[in-house]
């Protein structure tokens, strides 16, 4: 299981070893570009209990009330109801217990990602490029 917690400032990545070892470049390319975003890995041990998940999760989380002043998270909540690992179980209740609400952003993620035709294309390199400057 993996939880990717996006802030202002930094996209925060709770997951195992092995993914974070598979996604480690990613962090370098944008620490060597000194961009923003930056990326952290907070990574879980195997076998590690559900006090300490649940702690490392309520960490990340803290994270978000230094961004834009959070009191909601998006989540793809239709996959939570049906996701049963212990991760997200743990995810659900630290979110619960911080008092926070869960926005559905499935649609919003849908459009991120769809086919852009010609004329969004140009709009998305030209709002890419602003940012770089």
């Amino acid at each position: 299981d993996t939880v990717l917690v996006f802030t202002e400032k930094t996209l925060y990545v709770v997951t195992g070893s092995s993914k974070a070892k598979v996604l480690g470049p990613i962090s370098e390319a944008v620490a060597a570009n000194a961009g923003e975003p930056t990326v952290e890995f907070v990574v879980r041990a195997r076998g590690q209990d559900a006090d300490a998940e649940r702690a490392q999760l309520r960490a990340v989380l803290d994270h978000t009330k230094e961004s834009f002043d959070g009191r909601c998270v998006g989540a793809l909540v239709k996959g939570l109801r049906h996701e049963t690992g212990p991760m997200v179980a743990a995810w659900n209740q630290v979110v619960e217990q911080a008092g926070y609400e869960q926005v559905e952003i499935g649609k919003a993620i849908a459009r991120l990602l769809a086919v852009k035709d010609e004329t969004e294309q140009k709009m998305m390199r030209t709002a890419a490029s602003i940012t770089q400057a």
